[in-house]
């Protein structure tokens, strides 16, 4: 179908520029121009139906990222008493450790003093004063 109309200099003269800017023809822009504020006034736009799945997409994403985030929580949470309970665990050994060190060091202080002495200290007192 053809449409013929009068318009300004000034319009057909932007119509020229914005044909030109896109690669088309002047008919072809002005065709595509009409389509589209039509489909607009109609609600059935391809600009309102993009926008309508963008905001779908949009909330999509964004129950997603909440159960990402959801999830990510409970594994911190997870991993904080996972630290918690090795925090713990190393305390009890650091005081197995520092018990144990104690024990040697009284050990150590014994020790000589259980021991028979050297065989020239029991020539040197003779046999009957080991312990002296």
């Amino acid at each position: 179908m053809r449409v013929y109309t009068v318009v300004e200099d000034d319009i057909g003269h932007l119509v020229e520029v914005e044909a030109a800017k896109q690669g088309m023809t002047r008919s072809s822009w002005i065709a595509e121009a009409i389509t589209k504020r039509l489909r607009a006034d109609q609600g059935g736009g391809d600009d309102l139906t993009k926008l309508k799945d963008d905001v779908t997409k949009l909330k999509d994403d964004l129950t997603k990222s909440e159960d990402d985030k959801d999830h990510l929580q409970a594994e911190r949470d997870h991993l904080q008493d996972e630290v918690g309970h090795q925090e713990a665990i190393i305390k009890l050994k650091d005081d197995e450790i520092a018990f144990l060190r104690g024990h040697l060091s009284q050990i150590s202080e014994k020790l000589p003093k259980a021991l028979p002495p050297s065989q020239e200290e029991a020539k040197k007192k003779g046999w009957w004063q080991f312990w002296k």
